[in-house]
């Protein structure tokens, strides 16, 4: 594939290639939430005797549910630490950073704001386009 002539262009194809990792990673963090909503409703469907629970009893196990939980907070953090492709991406990471989950995985707060300030300095040297002066105004 050629070079691509305008700057715009470049960045645009860089986001690309960003995107594309964090949509992967997202997809998996989206995965643990749902499962951890699934295996909680799951318990409420115990605790009431109905009997639609018999058919995931040999697949989530309630006794499990710590390991569930970590899980999700790994793949958290990998979020976390996935570049941002937008500015999106570097809000959820500063919400998610707020809630405090990359703690109870031992990851301390500079790793995270290492990364957003990471991703936050890459988005200003990328901008998605260059808007032009106004009349009057300098270049």
């Amino acid at each position: 594939m050629p070079e691509p002539a305008t700057e715009s262009c470049r960045n645009s194809r860089l986001r690309g290639k960003l995107r594309s990792e964090w949509f992967r990673v997202q997809a998996i963090t989206h995965y643990w939430k749902a499962f951890l909503e699934f295996e909680s409703a799951l318990g409420i469907a115990r605790v009431h005797d109905m009997r639609e629970v018999a058919a995931f009893t040999d697949i989530i196990r309630p006794r499990r549910r710590g390991e569930y939980v970590k899980k999700y907070r790994e793949v958290v953090v990998a979020q976390l630490l996935t570049p941002a492709p937008d500015v999106r991406a570097v809000m959820w990471k500063e919400t998610t950073f707020k809630s405090g989950q990359h703690r109870h995985i031992g990851v301390e707060d500079d790793v995270i704001k290492r990364a957003i300030a990471k991703d936050k300095a890459f988005l200003d040297t990328h901008p998605t386009k260059r808007t032009k002066p106004k009349a009057g105004q300098p270049a």
